[in-house]
């Protein structure tokens, strides 16, 4: 457990800038794939985020996670998709994904 997220070291052998370490620390979440490489294994796309209880930074493989094409009923359009995939926000009807 951390007092406090360590954003100053590179993670995985990814160094976050100055606007990236804002939005870890607001959001807890970098709002966007990265890449990242782990000491024994090949670089992958991952999420990146603080956990809230540990304050450690965690990756979660972006090829791990299933973003469906149809979100209550509504089906997204490509770029809605692909947005939705780099972790944009957007709204469909009254819905905010």
């Amino acid at each position: 457990m951390r007092k406090e997220p360590q954003l100053d070291y590179p993670y995985m052998g990814y160094k976050f800038s100055p606007e990236e370490k804002e939005q870890l620390l607001a959001t807890g979440n970098l709002g966007k794939t990265i890449e990242v490489t782990p000491k024994s294994g090949e670089p992958f796309a991952a999420y990146v985020s603080i956990d809230p209880q540990t304050n450690e930074i965690i990756a979660l493989r972006a090829d791990r996670v299933s973003i469906p094409q149809e979100i209550k009923g509504v089906t997204l359009s490509d770029q809605q998709y692909k947005d939705l995939v780099e972790e944009w926000f957007f709204l469909i009807g009254t819905i905010l994904l």
